[in-house]
């Protein structure tokens, strides 16, 4: 049974293309491993999307919301 507890290191506002978001950094520990995560919370009609990426290492993380974040549309 994994259990774990993450710190979150940091919060920020990030412009979309649907409207400004709320991005916020994580690290979780995952069985040794520290996984870096990120969450993308969006505006939407109906309130807000959330978006959660995790990787190995902060870059990848940081590379990945990037390129949602610039892909994102309205329904």
């Amino acid at each position: 049974q994994l259990s774990s507890s993450g710190t979150v290191e940091g919060t920020e506002d990030l412009e979309t293309p649907i409207g400004t978001g709320t991005d916020t950094t994580y690290v979780l520990p995952m069985g040794g491993v520290e996984v870096q995560g990120r969450m993308l919370v969006v505006p939407t009609d109906s309130g807000a999307a959330i978006i959660t990426v995790s990787a190995g290492d902060a870059e990848t993380a940081d590379s990945v919301v990037g390129t949602v974040a610039e892909s994102l549309s309205a329904a």
